[in-house]
């Protein structure tokens, strides 16, 4: 029979990081990938008191509200997330990019009895793709001021 202890300790060799939060989103378990890729704050464990805390944005700029936030909508709503992106600030670390992932926990009856989520940090990847796409705007101003013969 599997224990707290050993799902921990699974919890633990993942290298990705892992939230778990029960039907109020309160974080029940996490790793400490999880502790470094978002610079939990101090009271880990309540995520209501993130909004204080962090500040989480959509990529199109806009905030999310506490219900959208991937890990209630697992935890608190059932839905599965599939990598979802988000802009991160706030924390004992920089900004960051994340891709996250979240499914619902249920019991032998289908119940939902909680959550989990997997943050993947891409910010080097959205960083190296602004870069490029920077790049290419830069060559093609070139380009129309040089005229399309300097290129061939």
């Amino acid at each position: 029979m599997l224990t707290q202890n050993s799902l921990k300790t699974v919890i633990e060799r993942i290298d990705h990081a892992i939230v778990l939060a029960d039907t109020t989103g309160s974080f029940v378990m996490w790793n400490k990938a999880a502790e470094a890729i978002l610079g939990l704050p101090d009271n880990k464990k309540d995520v209501n008191l993130w909004k204080d805390h962090f500040k989480i944005f959509k990529p199109d700029g806009t905030m999310y509200s506490h219900n959208e936030l991937p890990i209630i909508r697992a935890a608190v709503f059932g839905q599965h997330v599939e990598k979802e992106k988000l802009y991160l600030t706030g924390g004992t670390t920089p900004g960051r990019h994340l891709e996250v992932e979240a499914f619902p926990l249920e019991d032998l009856n289908g119940k939902v009895i909680g959550g989990a989520a997997s943050f993947k940090d891409i910010t080097e990847h959205v960083n190296m793709e602004k870069l490029i796409d920077d790049l290419l705007v830069t060559f093609n101003k070139m380009k129309s001021l040089l005229g399309n013969n300097f290129f061939t």
